[in-house]
């Protein structure tokens, strides 16, 4: 039974040293390109592998070496996760971008040391991705002398090796994130430049959703979906680099004619003075303009201000408004029922203006009669023109002589007082 136990146990730990040698000297690579103190335990792991080799045939001095054996690697382990927590996804990368193809076994040991990882976080997620797109395909050359990657054929047994410590999950739920990447994947395809990507957000969704996926992410279906998005998002980016790379290669030749061909302008330019005066005032015209876009800016600073105090008092405002609105309506009913109104005593008007008429005419008439003033002496004096009215009795009546000698003494003595109240006036 001890025999049962020795045995898998030193090709476990041979195993583990394997791992742990592989990524040790990566993790070295790396450490170069950050322009760090090497820290990895290469000489401790180099002198354990020499004790595995050398182990004793006495089954007692076996164990004990073995125990310490395992106790070492375990010290070595914990100062390679502090070194891989240095070293981040872009410096991978980086890495994988100056070198051509690593070593297949090396490559794999180094993937076996991240899934082996009892805690795996966002970082670790990031640097799988990578390193199983890397180990899963080849590079080649396209016609047109693009640099791209092709996936292997045996594809599916490389992962189910790898995962092999993965539980398994529900296919309809594998089938749905398959779905899902690949709709993903179709978008950053059909992209035709790198505005496209930027501003679609299409990388950034990609990499949230994988973030989404959680242990999902380490399922071989899963897995081998996210390798072949990988895959063909590198092409994709290749080819669009390529077709940028060629424009800008235009676009310095246009720049580069440009600039000769203004030489030759320069030159000519010095002899007519016409021509440099031209140049002055355009050198004038764009300052106007820059002072104009200056001025734009500072008022579209501004209006953007007051259309946030305006947002801010809105209400304010609408209230005032809906009562204004309310009292024009008001107003607008009132006038109505004036205007009623008024059509109701417009014919009773009509008869009032007729009647005031006609006592204005009535007036006017009486009006027209001439009136006497008795104060005035030349109105009394025409006045006495009136024909006078003769009281006296005629002779041939019978009356007797003395009342006729009375009568004409009383005439005699009206007239007398007549004639003294005519002086006195």
């Amino acid at each position: 039974m001890v025999e049962q136990v020795q045995k898998p146990t030193k090709e476990a730990l041979l195993a583990q040293l394997a791992t742990f040698w592989a990524t040790t000297q990566f993790f070295t690579s790396l450490q170069n390109i950050m322009l760090e103190k090497e820290t990895c335990p290469d000489l401790e792991l180099a002198g354990l592998r020499k004790q595995l080799e050398e182990l004793p045939t006495q089954a007692s001095a076996q164990e004990t070496i073995l125990k310490k054996i395992k106790e070492e690697l375990e010290d070595a382990h914990a100062q390679i996760i502090l070194t891989d927590a240095r070293i981040s996804v872009s410096v991978m990368r980086r890495f994988f971008e100056k070198t051509s193809d690593n070593e297949a076994t090396s490559l794999k040991h180094i993937i076996q040391y991240y899934f082996n990882k009892p805690v795996k976080d966002e970082s670790d997620r990031d640097k799988i991705d990578l390193l199983i797109t890397r180990f899963c395909s080849v590079a080649v050359t396209s016609p047109n002398n693009i640099k791209q990657r092709q996936l292997k054929s045996n594809i599916s047994e490389i992962l189910n090796d790898l995962c092999s410590s993965v539980g398994p999950t529900l296919e309809i739920v594998q089938t749905a994130v398959v779905a899902k990447l690949r709709q993903l994947c179709r978008l950053i395809i059909e992209a035709r430049s790198f505005n496209t990507l930027i501003e679609g957000k299409l990388i950034s969704q990609l990499r949230d959703y994988k973030i989404s996926l959680g242990d999902m992410f380490y399922v071989p279906a899963v897995l081998e979906e996210i390798i072949r998005m990988n895959i063909a998002v590198h092409n994709k980016f290749q080819e669009l680099y390529f077709s940028e790379q060629a424009r800008l290669r235009m676009e310095t030749a246009r720049m580069l004619h440009t600039l000769q061909t203004g030489r030759h302008l320069a030159v000519k330019e010095h002899q007519n003075p016409l021509i440099q005066q031209l140049n002055s005032l355009t050198f004038q015209l764009q300052q106007c303009i820059q002072d104009l876009r200056r001025n734009l800016t500072d008022q579209i600073i501004q209006d953007r201000s007051l259309r946030a105090s305006i947002e801010a008092e809105g209400n304010s405002l609408t209230l005032v408004i809906n009562s204004l609105e309310d009292s024009l309506v008001r107003s607008r009913d009132l006038l109505g029922k004036l205007q009623e109104v008024y059509s109701r005593l417009e014919p009773e008007t009509l008869k009032t203006k007729e009647v005031l008429a006609t006592e204005v005419k009535l007036e006017a008439s009486n009006s027209s009669l001439r009136k006497i003033d008795f104060t005035n002496p030349e109105t009394s004096m025409s006045n006495s023109s009136l024909r006078k009215v003769d009281f006296t009795i005629p002779e041939s009546l019978d009356k007797p002589k003395t009342n006729t000698n009375n009568l004409e003494e009383s005439k005699a003595n009206t007239a007398t007082s007549s004639d003294d109240a005519g002086k006195k006036a």
